[in-house]
């Protein structure tokens, strides 16, 4: 399809997403209220960072954590109450609080932003946190914290662009490709627990990648772009403007 053509100087690992017409929204329309799991995602983040730097989050702290201080009018609860988000933070962080404490000898960074320019296109992100020594079953490198209400696989964190990203940043930040640890704590049903999932991209993935990138920019910038559907058209929040959304069950 054609949409009217952008400038495209800069793409981050939070906006480039599977379906270039998604990436392209991202970039041009605007925000609409803010999905609930996002902020579950910062907020899960904000207590393990602080854990791993060795301050146990006081009581107040933990219930403005887990929601007590959001507005629902500025998010969107996906029909579910504050109540049910507020639960399902707590098991998460009831479940990897201890394994965060575990890591504060390892991870000496946290929460680093990163921006390089490749062939006139500037590629940024931030990473979770880097880990300088190995421990236990996490390879020293690169690793990232995340929450699943399923069980997690391997193949969700191997083809997807966060790990492309986070290699080329690593690549360009420590002179070689490190490896990557997705640590997910999962709560699914009566399943819960934490499966971590070490990746390691090669230079041919990275070469791949910059490639791509370069040929979604200029998709982007001449407006040519196409829907691509995937598991996350379920979690888009531009479904109503996308002419497949038929196809996704959505329409």
């Amino acid at each position: 399809m054609r949409l009217p053509e952008i400038e495209v100087l800069k793409l981050s690992a939070s906006v480039v997403q599977k379906c270039d017409l998604a990436t392209y929204y991202r970039l041009t329309q605007p925000q609409p209220l803010r999905p609930i799991y996002f902020l579950l995602g910062e907020l899960f983040h904000d207590a393990v960072e602080n854990v791993i730097d060795g301050n146990n989050p006081s009581e107040e702290t933990r219930n403005a954590l887990a929601g007590t201080d959001v507005n629902p009018k500025d998010i969107d609860l996906k029909n579910k109450s504050i109540n049910f988000w507020h639960s399902r933070l707590e098991r998460y962080l009831k479940i990897y609080l201890p394994f965060a404490e575990t890591l504060r000898n390892a991870i000496k960074k946290q929460e680093i932003p990163f921006r390089f320019e490749y062939d006139g296109l500037i590629l940024s992100g931030r990473i979770d946190g880097i880990v300088n020594e190995n421990i236990g079953q996490i390879e020293a490198g690169i690793i990232d914290h995340k929450t699943s209400s399923r069980l997690p696989l391997e193949a969700d964190f191997y083809y997807s662009l966060q790990t492309l990203f986070y290699s080329f940043a690593g690549y360009m930040m420590l002179g070689r490709i490190p490896s990557i640890t997705y640590a997910v704590c999962y709560s699914a049903g009566k399943r819960a627990g934490i499966r971590l999932f070490t990746i390691q991209k090669t230079e041919r993935d990275i070469e791949y990648f910059l490639k791509n990138m370069k040929g979604l920019q200029t998709r982007l910038q001449l407006g040519l772009v196409e829907p691509k559907i995937n598991f996350g058209c379920r979690f888009c929040d531009y479904k109503h403007l996308c002419p497949a959304r038929k196809e996704t069950g959505d329409g």
